[in-house]
């Protein structure tokens, strides 16, 4: 029989009498099948279901077998109660049903009143931050190939909070994970990305998509914007954070496929990227709350102040902002945001960070927060290149873009920043390969989709949004290309071709970027000059282009080009 009572100890209750151990028969972990879980003391037992703590007043009486039926995923918690009223440790006991799954399972447990209690609740007061905001939760995960037996990977306390900024308003609310010592440990030590060696998390965030699903009816939704942008992040060596597709579920119920992510803070610098001592901000520095993530935001002000007054023509002034300012990792991170049409940036969501006490002090860039992107949540055909000098929603005098407009002043940097915006159009973001990623990152959650719309009863099927990503990865380029030519004004595109390499003999690198397959098309402006070099495999000769006499050819494009590299087997004794 259950009783409810009110609940006061949502934020204290790990903390209890003397231990009396409740064995638990079949053990905590994931079953194929429904089972009946048997808990066994000396003592009488009380347990709850709905991620409350049993107490004397709000408690079910322990008297047969737990029944949990297929698709069933909850944490039992439990504690004895002695005759004399002296109540136990809580204990607790996660169990993963037969749910028919293949994304790792994330289980939030959590007491009830502090999820959703109108004085009280996270999710109720949505809109409140701070750690005043945060509750106990015990986080419990199970990873892949899990089949019956199976025991969670981890089960940890944390503190949980609401993450974001406009999408906390959505009923699909994105989430915060904070370890820390006073809940019983200061990080979470566990290998949840594949693609880094990273195991120590401080802080962790369960994005639930951003403005990146169908938070209204019609909406276009793909879940995928945010991790397809890491990939292409990570391809051009921006800083990014590593994200885990899982199937949320809290105190028993589905909420849908999240993003396990890593936060960008303080901790992933120093772990990720080796930077210990750093300033991080949202260069969006016009904003109302300024973001300031860690450190400092002072040096930055003075550099856009500076900008505001001076002439990047001049050399001089050039070279300061050169030496305050990664311009790689700008030009890198602009194009990538440009190609993908993110117009929520760069009034928001312009992260950028430094490191203070390595040898390399510039400003460099990260990519975080791309859910209006590849024509998910945003206008097909939008001008980004154009949006560079257009006055933002909420900005003060086009602020947020002092910088690029600034760099843009200087021919040098000018002509770099276009013909590298060409190479990316040409390679990095060349449409087979962003559909290949879409492919991919679509092919890991398509098997549990349908609990996904089933839990927020989408009005639109998720595969007709993925075929709208992969028609806009077609059409974006020449968009872009359009964009370009005439906010310059630049002149005629021309075509520069590669083909019949032989993959076995050799590479060849266009402006210094290797070509992932044989055959190769890129589109340039009038004047623009294409660097190309081939490098012969081992027992092999690069004999030259045709029409080309020097392994290393800078050809000035006046009309369309094509080259055939030529190797031969090196001859031997």
């Amino acid at each position: 029989m259950l009783v409810s009572g009110m609940l006061t100890l949502y934020s204290l209750y790990p903390v209890f009498a003397e231990p009396r151990t409740i064995q638990a028969t079949p053990s905590a972990g994931y079953y194929d099948a429904a089972v009946e879980i048997e808990l066994e003391n000396v003592l009488p037992i009380i347990y709850t279901l709905d991620g409350s703590v049993p107490t004397e007043e709000n408690h079910i009486a322990y008297e047969e077998p737990i029944a949990l039926e297929t698709g069933t995923v909850i944490t039992i918690q439990a504690r004895t109660l002695a005759p004399s009223g002296k109540l136990g440790d809580v204990q607790t006991f996660f169990y993963a049903v037969g749910t028919d799954t293949t994304l790792p399972i994330l289980a939030i447990t959590s007491d009830p009143e502090g999820l959703w209690g109108e004085e009280d609740g996270i999710l109720t007061n949505y809109g409140e931050k701070g750690t005043e905001w945060e509750r106990l939760t015990l986080i419990t995960y199970l990873d892949y190939g899990y089949s019956d037996g199976t025991a969670p990977s981890f089960s940890v306390w944390a503190g949980l909070r609401v993450h974001g900024d406009y999408s906390r308003q959505f009923e699909k609310r994105s989430l915060r994970i904070y370890m820390r010592r006073e809940y019983g440990q200061s990080a979470l030590v566990y290998p949840l990305f594949d693609e880094t060696t990273v195991d120590t998390f401080e802080s962790l965030v369960i994005h639930a998509g951003g403005e990146d699903w169908q938070s209204v009816p019609d909406r276009e939704w793909s879940i995928l914007c945010n991790q397809l942008a890491a990939d292409l992040a990570f391809d051009l060596d921006l800083a990014a954070t590593h994200s885990q597709p899982v199937l949320l579920y809290i105190n028993g119920e589905p909420w849908g496929i999240y993003y396990l992510r890593e936060r960008p803070d303080a901790q992933w610098l120093a772990s990720e990227y080796g930077i210990t001592n750093s300033d991080m901000i949202d260069a969006a520095e016009h904003t109302e709350d300024r973001n300031v993530v860690n450190g400092s935001i002072e040096d930055w002000d003075a550099l856009i102040d500076y900008l505001n007054e001076a002439d990047l023509s001049d050399p001089e002034a050039y070279a300061y902002t050169a030496s305050q300012v990664d311009l790689e990792s700008l030009t890198n991170c602009y194009w990538l945001q440009i190609y993908a049409n993110n117009a929520d940036w760069p009034q928001h969501n312009n992260l950028t960070y430094r490191d203070l006490d390595g040898s390399d002090n510039r400003w460099k860039f990260a990519v975080w927060d791309t859910d209006h992107g590849w024509d998910i949540d945003c206008v097909k055909d939008f001008d980004m290149v154009a949006w560079l000098y257009a006055e933002h929603p909420h900005t003060v005098d086009r602020q947020d873009t002092v910088l690029i407009r600034a760099l843009l002043e200087n021919d040098d940097f000018r002509e770099a920043f276009i013909a590298r915006g060409c190479d990316l159009l040409n390679t990095y973001f060349e449409a087979d390969g962003v559909i290949s990623r879409i492919d991919e990152l679509a092919a890991e959650i398509a098997p549990d989709i349908e609990i996904e719309e089933e839990r927020w009863e989408s009005t639109t099927e998720w595969s007709d949004h993925i075929q709208r990503m992969k028609d806009f990865c077609v059409t974006r380029p020449d968009v872009v290309r359009e964009d370009i030519q005439q906010q310059f004004g630049l002149g005629a595109m021309w075509t520069f071709t590669m083909t019949g390499l032989d993959e076995s003999a050799g590479q060849v690198l266009v402006n210094g970027i290797v070509l992932a397959s044989s055959d190769f098309e890129g589109t340039y402006f009038e004047g623009m000059e294409v660097t190309v070099e081939a490098i012969a495999a081992d027992g092999y000769t690069f004999v030259g282009w045709e029409g080309y006499e020097s392994q290393a050819a800078t050809i000035t494009l006046t009309e369309p080009i094509a080259l055939q590299p030529l190797f031969e087997e090196s001859q031997t004794d």
